[in-house]
């Protein structure tokens, strides 16, 4: 479950910011903003939706478990 999660947020990244910034032209990037050249997609906004879904489903069972203990 949680591989899929990340991979479907990791392509609607993708497919967003190529949607928008190529295409609709809603917004665009500054020249900090680090783009991965062969997806055109902000690196930033991409490692957002790989690194804070894989802590989050890391650390959940760890909690749920923690919390069941204590009932």
């Amino acid at each position: 479950m949680a591989p899929t999660a990340i991979a479907l947020g990791a392509a609607y990244t993708i497919l967003s910011e190529w949607l928008n910034v190529p295409i609709r032209r809603s917004w665009s990037y500054t020249a900090a903003m680090p783009v991965l050249p062969w997806l055109g997609t902000g690196l930033a906004p991409l490692l957002q939706w790989l690194v804070v879904p894989s802590l989050a489903f890391a650390i959940s069972p760890h909690q749920y478990r923690r919390t069941r203990r204590l009932r």
